[in-house]
Order: C-alpha cells, then sequence, then structure tokens
C-alpha cells in the first residue's frame, strides 16, 4: 500500500508509553497513515530500538518512572532526532520549557490523533528542507510583543499588523485550543455578518505575511479551526 501524501515513505516513529492501549491505538492509527511504528514502554527498551535502528521522529509520554519532560531529558541526552512531548499539564511554562531543553512540539494528554499527525507531518516536512539547508526543523518562531515582529526559524523578521499579531498571540497563548471565529481575538466583540468569512480572510493574510504558501505553518483542522503547528515562543 502507498502511503498517504504528505507523509515520507516509510518515515519511522518511536512511540514511548506505559499506556500499552495507547500504544496499540496510536500506533494503529499511524501505520495506517504509512508510517513504520516502533512501540517502548520505558526509557531502557527505547534505547535499545533507538540503539538498533534509526528513528524520524519519537513521540514521548510517560514511563512508570518518569514523565514527560523528564523522560524526554534522559533519552535526548543520548540521541538527537525530531520529538513530540505529551503532557498530562501542557500549560504555556511547560511547553516553553519543553521547547527550551529541545523537544519540537508538545501536547496536553489527550489528544486528538488527526491533530497529532497534522503537527508530525509539519516537523518532518520541516526537517526535509532542512536537511537541503533551508529552515532548521527545530527552531522556533519568535513573537515580539515590544516590537510587534515574528522572528522566522532563518531569523527573517517579518513585522505584523494588528490584526496579525493578534492571531498570533491567540496562537501564542492558547495553545491547547483551536482557534476558531468563536474565540479569535480579532473576531470576538466586532460587529460582522460573517464572522466566519472573516477569520479566513485573516488567517489567509496571515500566511501570505509568514511565507506560508503551502498552510504547513498556519495549519487547519478541518471544520474545526486552526493552529500553529511549528514552536511559537514569546520573547
Amino acid at each position: 500500500m502507498q502511503p498517504p501524501p504528505n507523509v515520507e515513505p516509510q518515515a519511522t516513529v518511536l512511540l514511548l508509553d506505559q499506556d500499552h492501549a495507547l500504544l496499540a491505538d496510536l500506533g494503529g492509527f499511524l501505520e495506517r497513515q504509512g508510517f513504520d511504528v516502533a512501540t517502548a514502554v520505558d526509557a531502557e527498551e527505547a534505547r535499545t530500538l533507538l540503539g538498533e535502528q534509526d528513528v524520524d521522529l519519537m513521540i514521548v509520554g510517560s514511563s512508570p518512572t518518569m514523565h514527560g519532560l523528564q523522560l524526554f531529558r534522559a533519552l535526548m541526552a543520548e540521541h538527537s532526532m525530531l520529538t513530540i512531548v505529551l503532557s498530562d499539564d501542557a500549560d504555556l511554562t511547560e511547553r516553553i520549557l519543553a521547547l527550551e531543553v529541545g523537544a519540537d512540539d508538545l501536547l496536553q494528554r489527550p489528544c486528538n490523533h488527526r491533530e497529532l499527525l497534522a503537527r508530525m507531518r509539519a516537523l518532518l516536512r520541516r526537517a526535509t528542507v532542512g536537511r537541503h539547508g533551508r529552515v532548521s526543523p527545530d527552531a522556533s518562531w519568535l513573537l515580539s510583543s515590544r516590537l510587534r515582529t515574528v522572528t522566522r526559524p532563518d531569523r527573517t523578521v517579518i513585522a505584523l499588523t494588528p490584526a496579525e499579531y493578534t492571531m498570533l498571540t491567540d496562537f501564542l497563548q492558547k495553545p491547547d485550543l483551536l482557534i476558531t471565529h468563536e474565540n479569535s481575538s480579532t473576531v470576538l466583540g466586532q460587529v460582522l455578518t460573517n464572522p466566519k468569512g472573516a477569520m479566513r480572510t485573516n488567517i489567509v493574510r496571515l500566511r501570505r505575511t509568514l511565507g506560508d504558501h503551502d498552510g504547513s505553518i498556519v495549519m487547519t483542522a478541518r471544520g474545526r479551526g486552526y493552529f500553529f503547528a511549528p514552536p511559537l515562543v514569546e520573547v
């Protein structure tokens, strides 16, 4: 069976979590999307697998003795790869800490499989671009509240309109929510005949400003809303 579009053929994912049911459920889902999936229930089993095969991306949940960032730190001291951390308490402080210690993304558990898949695909696409010398996959986008600018991973500084800055602030402050016309600060409080249309227009303009020509930065969860796929940090 051919892999679905937007997935690198035979990309290998390591799932690390003590929950056997989660490993079976999420692992089966990812295999149906065209990934090779390896699973581990603790750090030692993960180390063995990492020593035996190349892994493109690791999803870290919890083990019987370590959780989230602690487990991630233990493994990343020995191996370097794209990593998404799953946390039971993914507040803004923990999200920033995860990015600072080298995680590429962090999601709160339980997370939607489709959203996780979208974030994985975005990371893998940027990793492919990075291998061609254009954008590093593990660099964050930096949002400046003082200058009202955002800095791309290639260190290009982009000036933002008030609406664009407000939208990026929404993505930053609501990392575990999909942004829609019902919770976007650019739409709330305005008298609009078509708030959904206004939201779509704002997204189109933001993508154009960011150079997001394929929708891999400001991503669409079809029928549900939008999210900012790369790491976004306030400076």
